[in-house]
């Protein structure tokens, strides 16, 4: 008794100075025994220090108990302030992370069981002040401990259902909180030998889906505005993690994926997706609103940035396009991100995701025509998808046997890029929104790109570039200016000298290719 006694008089009635003196003693001595004198044996007993039993007197009595109690007494106490929780946590924590890797199973259960605990009881018993981030520091260490290399399959599912059971309880209360436990998501991998039940469900003809994605669903349905700014990048990041593919696919090739048996990982792809279109959606609500909120992770968020073109005009440029969109609250920049992800993983995720994966950002590419407005969605065009579509093409470094298996995706993302193109010259070239040099620099990186697909030995996409080369030209060829038809000839002249080029070296593999082109011409 007298050690119970001592122990709660400590988390009572010690000041902070001398709380945090006794934990950090405390914690001292809990390291020493997991990681230096009792390693060897890896004997210990989860019962408090002092009640072992006769039958336990060779076993290690766990300090880390004495810890966890300790700071679980602390955040009982209603009549400390939060600065003393604060400062508690900022000294227990990290020693429940090492804890929580510790090789012996019952020590890493017991740490990550502490933590769970610690913040049940913090949720359902306080209210995290405005400004005030503590939640962002009482999740980390869920975050960290799914960050390092130490922590097992077991240690992984314990942490992710408790993740689940604090937002199923607590979601409303989580705040500021949701960032570190967004990250800690994005760690996650599947077994190669058996699947988690919390990545299992099918999410075809309206059946249920996995159950991490109630988390997700948690987030999105928030009344928060700015509880959703906050953490609207580390969101994005995660769903991303299930769109390219969980860490127990191997990879032949970026872009080739080999799953384990019985396991879709399409399942989770296809959610992850509605999760980000419902995302992009909110963006637009918030766009239009006349008080917007802050988002603070817009400044992970970079602006992919493009050389100048000589042809065009420092205030006529891409680099000038955001001006009129971005009023400095960050959400352009999150906005810009969604895109940028999305966009680049069409070309590096596994293959059985890119067709739903091309559906959504074609249909996102499209929807931010109305919000935030053309400059943008011709600056998305410009700046994320053709650049995406040139390093695609440029993959197979020559390798026949590259098109293969990738040709049908490429030739589907390739012909949805050329329609889109076209759609926003016929919907823009008649429009006084000053996107004229836009529209052409848009058309000369299109025909630049189909350039590159002519000239691809392959024959498959020669022959598709040809043909997305007349389809722009038949289509939109009516309501071309003077300069899009001189960027027209231009190509055709590039690519007419490229596929020229090999009979100057007595090679003729690619002759097919210009004989396309002639067809082009004379249609």
């Amino acid at each position: 008794m007298s050690l119970w006694w001592l122990f709660e008089e400590a988390a009572t009635k010690l000041n902070m100075v001398g709380l945090v003196g006794f934990l950090q003693q405390l914690r001292k001595a809990s390291q020493s025994q997991l990681f230096n004198s009792i390693t060897e044996t890896g004997d210990y007993s989860l019962a408090m220090p002092g009640d072992a039993k006769s039958t336990l007197d060779r076993r290690s009595a766990l300090h880390l108990f004495r810890l966890g109690e300790a700071m679980l007494r602390i955040v009982r106490n209603k009549n400390r302030p939060l600065l003393h929780m604060m400062r508690a946590w900022s000294v227990v924590a990290p020693h429940l992370v090492e804890a929580a890797c510790h090789k012996d199973r019952h020590v890493s259960q017991k740490a990550v069981s502490f933590i769970h605990d610690v913040l049940t009881e913090v949720l359902t018993s306080w209210a995290e002040l405005p400004h005030f981030h503590f939640n962002e520091a009482l999740f980390r260490p869920f975050e960290h401990i799914m960050q390092l290399e130490l922590c097992d399959e077991d240690v992984q599912d314990q942490v992710i259902t408790s993740i689940g059971e604090l937002v199923e309880m607590c979601s409303p209360q989580i705040l500021s909180g949701w960032r570190p436990l967004f990250s800690a998501l994005r760690t996650v991998h599947s077994s190669k030998t058996d699947t988690k039940d919390y990545l299992l469900g099918e999410y075809s003809m309206g059946k249920s889906q996995a159950p991490v994605f109630d988390v997700f669903e948690a987030f999105i349905n928030t009344d928060n505005i700015q509880v959703f700014a906050n953490a609207a990048t580390d969101y994005i990041m995660c769903l991303m993690k299930f769109v390219k593919g969980l860490g127990e696919v191997d990879y032949k090739e970026i872009g080739d994926c080999i799953h384990v048996s019985g396991f879709s990982s399409t399942d989770l792809c296809v959610p992850a997706l509605d999760y980000l279109h419902r995302c992009s959606q909110l963006l637009a609500k918030i766009y239009k609103m006349p008080s917007k909120p802050v988002f603070l992770g817009a400044r992970l968020a970079s602006l992919p940035m493009r050389p100048q073109e000589p042809s065009i005009s420092s205030e006529d440029g891409i680099d000038c396009v955001l001006q009129e969109f971005d009023d400095d609250t960050g959400l352009i920049q999150v906005w810009i991100l969604l895109l940028e992800q999305l966009t680049a993983a069409v070309s590096n995720c596994p293959r059985q995701h890119q067709p739903p994966t091309l559906e959504l950002l074609f249909m996102l590419l499209r929807e931010v025509t109305a919000v935030p407005g053309p400059g943008f969605a011709i600056f998305a065009v410009i700046q994320l998808l053709l650049p995406v579509m040139l390093l695609w093409l440029q993959r197979s470094h020559g390798d026949h046997s590259y098109w293969d298996v990738a040709a049908a995706n490429f030739k589907h993302a390739i012909g949805l890029s050329c329609e889109l193109v076209v759609e926003h010259v016929n919907s823009f070239i008649h429009l006084d929104i000053g996107c004229e040099s836009l529209i052409n620099l848009m058309l000369k990186d299109l025909f630049k790109l189909l350039v590159v697909c002519v000239s691809e030995p392959a024959e498959t996409i020669s022959r598709v570039g040809c043909s997305c080369i007349r389809y722009v030209l038949v289509t939109v060829g009516p309501v071309f200016t003077e300069e899009m038809w001189r960027l027209a000839c231009c190509a055709l002249q590039d690519a007419f000298s490229a596929t020229l080029e090999p009979v100057k070296v007595q090679a003729s593999t690619q002759i097919p290719g210009c004989l396309r082109l002639q067809g082009c011409i004379n249609s």
